[in-house]
């Protein structure tokens, strides 16, 4: 499992950045992330995915062991509907680029990589 410390990690030995930078940096994406959809509700990031709030609608419930049925309120839910990229890449389909992973020395994906390298097979490709 891959956590935001280990990713963080993973960062700042490619880049050459000091970790408490890339922590600040990679809170801010996330805090980015939360804000966008607390009041937009849809967030597309290319090659990642789409980020979709959903309004789940007030219902009735039974609870199974004492048979009540409870009001539970209206709320918000978030989705994912990952890339094709994404989809690819994760079924083996597209290989890691250089700089994130394939070869030796540490990439994103944790089996190494060239901290300065080139963009990959698909670099310049999906409309960045």
């Amino acid at each position: 499992m891959t956590t935001k410390n280990t990713l963080v990690a993973r960062i700042a030995r490619i880049t050459g950045h000091h970790h408490t930078e890339i922590k600040e940096i990679v809170q801010l994406a996330i805090d980015g992330i939360i804000e966008t959809l607390a009041t937009e509700e849809r967030l597309e990031l290319r090659n990642f995915g789409v980020l979709t709030v959903k309004r789940r609608r007030a219902r009735k419930a039974r609870n199974p062991k004492t048979e009540v049925v409870v009001d539970v309120p209206e709320r918000k839910t978030i989705s994912f509907k990952p890339g094709k990229f994404m989809k690819d890449r994760v079924n083996g389909l597209v290989p890691a680029a250089p700089s994130l992973g394939a070869g030796t020395g540490g990439g994103l994906d944790g089996r190494g990589g060239d901290p300065g390298g080139g963009g990959g097979d698909n670099a310049g490709a999906g409309g960045e």
